[in-house]
């Protein structure tokens, strides 16, 4: 190698961990895309999404990211810049839906809170014991979000989803 690329990728392993080149690795050997989150010219990617996970319409710097299709869903999946304590998925959906927000009950201790976004107005109790995994918040009227959690999605929700905060804005999913 040469000194200065020695450098560079002396400097990139030392920033990033080892973590990087394992998924970069994955990435290729899927078919899918990866960028660490820094562009050539230093300056760090920002994922422009909206929503409450999505900081609403400033975007979240960003590292590791991959994306890509799988089965002609496209997704982008990345670790939110400097906070290694979660990743978000964003999938991109066939149609538009209300803008939904799952809190899910059993991470608020250790990640966040998303349901300070909304008053109390914006709650929607939600039938059986739904309500005791996750708190759902939308500002759609409740008949449009019931079309979407029905009672086949609430327990697909509870049973593959109930660790997740998960918003739908627009045509996205994030989970």
């Amino acid at each position: 190698l040469s000194p200065l690329i020695y450098k560079k990728v002396k400097r990139f392993i030392n920033k990033s961990g080892y973590s990087a080149i394992r998924l970069s690795n994955f990435a290729i050997a899927n078919g899918f895309t990866y960028q660490y989150g820094i562009n050539s010219n230093g300056e760090a990617k920002k994922i422009q999404f909206g929503g409450v996970i999505g900081s609403e319409n400033q975007g979240i710097i960003a590292s590791n990211i991959i994306s890509g299709h799988y089965k002609d869903i496209k997704f982008t999946l990345f670790n939110p810049y400097l906070k290694g304590l979660y990743t978000i998925m964003k999938i991109e959906l066939a149609n538009e839906y209300p803008h939904i927000v799952l809190d899910s009950s059993s991470n608020n201790p250790f990640i966040s809170n998303i349901g300070h976004f909304f008053d109390n107005s914006a709650r929607i109790n939600l039938e059986g014991d739904f309500n005791s995994y996750f708190k759902v918040y939308s500002k759609a009227p409740a008949s449009d979000t019931l079309r979407v959690l029905s009672p086949d999605m609430m327990g697909l929700m509870i049973d593959m989803g109930k660790k997740y905060d998960i918003e739908i804005v627009g045509n996205s999913l994030h989970i």
